[in-house]
C-alpha cells in the first residue's frame, strides 16, 4: 500500500493490500470500459496476528477474528476508503478517512457503510427512482451524491505526473456536491 497511499498520507510503516472482488469496480470497469481493482487492507497488528495463526493451525477459527466488542470502546485507529484514478498526466485521489474514536456504538467502517444505505434509501424517495437495480455509478447529480458528500468529508488531491515523480497540483479538504432535485424540497 505504501505506492498508493504514500502521496496523500504518511505512516510510519503501510500495510499490505490484497485485490479483491467487488461488485462496484466490476460494473465501473465494464462500464467505462477502463482496468480497475479494488485493493483492501486492514490493521497491520491483526493481519500479523491473522497471518501467525494461519501458519500455526493452517486455517483460522472465529476466535481469530472475533477479538473485542467495540460497542463498549472505541476501536483504535480509522477506516479510510478512496479512489485513485492514474491517468497518463496526472493522478486523482479521492479520498475519506473516519476516526473509530468519532463514532459511538459501532465503528468506522459500518458508519461509512450505512451512511451509502441511508443514503440509498433517500434517494429512492427524494428522486422518485424507478424500480430495480440503481449502481451508485449511476447515480450521479442525485441526492445520493449530495448525501454522501455532506455526510462523508472527502478530500480531493490532485498530482501531475513530472519526471517520474509526483508534484501536487490542488487539494480540496472537502468535496462538496450540491443537490439539484426534481422539484423534491430536502
Amino acid at each position: 500500500m505504501r505506492k498508493i497511499l504514500s502521496p496523500i498520507l504518511v505512516l510510519k510503516e503501510y500495510p499490505e493490500g490484497f485485490i479483491v472482488p467487488h461488485e462496484e469496480i466490476v460494473t465501473l470497469a465494464q462500464k467505462y470500459d477502463v482496468p480497475a481493482r479494488f485493493v483492501y487492507a486492514i490493521n497491520i497488528g491483526t493481519m500479523r496476528t491473522l497471518i501467525e495463526s494461519y501458519k500455526k493451525w493452517n486455517r483460522l477459527f472465529l476466535s481469530d477474528l472475533l477479538h473485542d466488542d467495540n460497542t463498549g470502546h472505541a476501536l483504535d485507529g480509522a477506516d479510510s476508503i478512496g479512489v485513485l484514478l492514474d491517468y497518463p498526466d496526472r493522478k486523482v485521489y479521492y479520498f475519506n478517512a473516519i476516526a473509530n474514536v468519532s463514532v459511538r456504538g459501532t465503528n468506522a467502517t459500518y458508519t461509512q457503510v450505512v451512511t451509502g444505505i441511508i443514503a440509498a434509501l433517500l434517494t429512492l424517495v427524494h428522486d422518485n427512482l424507478e424500480r430495480g437495480v440503481h449502481f451508485v455509478e449511476d447515480l450521479q447529480d442525485s441526492y445520493f451524491e449530495s448525501y454522501i458528500f455532506d455526510r462523508m468529508r472527502v478530500q480531493e488531491f490532485v498530482f501531475e505526473k513530472e519526471d517520474g515523480r509526483l508534484r501536487m497540483s490542488s487539494y480540496d479538504p472537502r468535496v462538496v456536491k450540491e443537490y439539484v432535485g426534481k422539484g423534491v424540497r430536502l
